[in-house]
Parts: C-alpha cells; sequence; structure tokens
C-alpha cells in the first residue's frame, strides 16, 4: 500500500552513561501523514513516566522521547509505533545503559558453631553486571559468585573476608566482613 507509514530505524548510542542526558527521533521513512505516534518500553505504552525520567514530544509527522536524565530504570526495548489510515508500522531498539555497582545486599559480619555451616553473600547491581569475587584475608580467591558456603566449619575459618564487585565503570564497591568461628 503506497501509503502505509514505515518507521525510519533508529538506535541508542552503547556508551550511555546514567546522569546523561539523551534523546531518540521517531520519523517516517515513507508514508502519508498525519501519523499517531506512540512509545513502548519492553511492550508497555508510555506516558510521562517519573521513574524513567521521560518527556514525549509528538506532532503530526515526528516524535522525540527526552531522557532528562538516564538513571537506572531507563534502560529496556523501546519500540516506535506509528498509525496512519492506511496501517501501521514499529521500529524496536535496545537501550543499554551503563551503570556503576551498587549493593543490593551489603555483606555483614557472621559468627558460627565449629562443626556447623555459614554462608557469605554479597549482592551488587549495575550495567554490565558487576563480577563478585570474595578473598581471605590471606589474599585467597574463595569464590568468583555472590555467595561462599562454608561447611563444616573449622577454626581456621575464623577471620576476615572481603568482598568485591567490579564492572570496570567508577571505583569498585568493597566491604569487609568477619567470620567469628566458635568452639564447643
Amino acid at each position: 500500500m503506497k501509503g502505509l507509514p514505515q518507521v525510519q530505524p533508529f538506535s541508542f548510542s552503547s556508551n550511555i552513561k546514567i546522569g546523561e542526558k539523551i534523546s531518540m527521533v521517531c520519523n517516517a521513512q515513507k508514508g502519508d501523514p498525519p501519523y499517531v505516534i506512540k512509545w513502548l518500553k519492553d511492550g508497555i505504552y508510555l506516558e510521562k513516566n517519573v521513574d524513567i525520567n521521560i518527556r514525549i514530544v509528538t506532532n503530526d509527522v515526528t516524535s522525540t522521547i527526552f531522557f532528562d536524565p538516564v538513571n537506572s530504570n531507563s534502560g529496556g526495548n523501546y519500540t516506535c509505533e506509528m498509525k496512519n489510515k492506511h496501517g501501521q508500522d514499529s521500529y524496536t531498539a535496545l537501550f543499554n545503559i551503563k551503570a556503576p555497582p551498587e549493593w543490593v545486599a551489603v555483606p555483614h559480619d557472621l559468627t558460627a558453631l565449629e562443626g556447623g555451616s555459614a554462608t557469605l553473600q554479597c549482592q551488587a547491581k549495575g550495567s554490565p553486571m558487576p563480577h563478585v569475587t570474595w578473598i581471605s584475608e590471606d589474599h585467597k580467591i574463595l569464590s568468583n559468585s555472590s555467595t561462599v558456603a562454608l561447611s563444616p566449619i573449622e577454626r581456621v575459618h575464623a577471620g576476615k573476608y572481603r568482598c568485591t564487585a567490579d564492572n570496570g565503570l567508577g571505583p569498585p564497591l568493597q566491604h569487609t566482613v568477619t567470620l567469628t568461628v566458635h568452639c564447643e
């Protein structure tokens, strides 16, 4: 059909960071105006959304989405949907943001009985997802994951353990905990 809209492909930059201000324009590559243009994030229609700090400005032929500023909830699949009297078209682009690590669960000191068990946990988020490492006070790597399970607990397990979460953006997160072992 001659007047059917066709959305011009668009893409987000791959190095956008939290705090930056960006915009993306949805234009028709083909078709007859006027258009009804809507934006969707992850398949849900967008209006002004406080969680992702957006503003949308639309007229009969184009629509611009403004992120002011980009925050940790801004990432996702963004679709521009365009309709006219002849039909509709849409185009979707992935918006990946870069975010330094943040704690989801800060590790805490533990006390365990000799012969029992203990689990050290450290959870962080970011984009890309941070790499989490547990290191003992004698600098041995215990785990390259968010959890270290110690069982059965022995006296030699008592001491300090450091969790590090790093994704290459900003300084790595680090937290040291103490494991106390009580003997029966």
